[in-house]
């Protein structure tokens, strides 16, 4: 919220569009809520259905549910990559800021996988 002679005014994101990638996560969720704190429409990408949901509902209920949006998203798929970004640019027309706050574990040790 913009407090008389704050700072919040140069980070303005009154319409503009935000993509959080991992967003009902551990980093994502905060990315979020500061994205829409400075006024950002966010769309709230996750694998994690239930997550993503609870998430998206916590912000639309503190920040207005005509703002924040979501989308069940597999970041290790291209076509749901493909579809996340068409779905955004449909329906809002544009795409200002994306953030990949996504996390991928691995049970092998790092010689496996490197």
């Amino acid at each position: 919220m913009t407090e008389p002679g704050g700072l919040s005014h140069l980070f303005d994101l009154n319409g503009r569009v935000a993509v959080v990638v991992g967003g009902a996560g551990y980093l994502g969720t905060p990315v979020c809520q500061g994205l829409a704190i400075h006024g950002a429409r966010v769309v709230v990408a996750d694998v994690d259905e239930q997550g993503l949901e609870s998430t998206r509902r916590v912000l639309a209920e503190e920040h207005g549910g005509e703002r924040i949006f979501s989308h069940c998203f597999d970041v290790g798929r291209e076509v749901s990559i493909r579809l996340l970004l068409d779905e955004v640019i449909e329906k809002h027309g544009r795409l200002d800021v994306l953030v990949n706050a996504t996390f991928w574990s691995t049970a092998a040790e790092v010689e496996e996988v490197t």
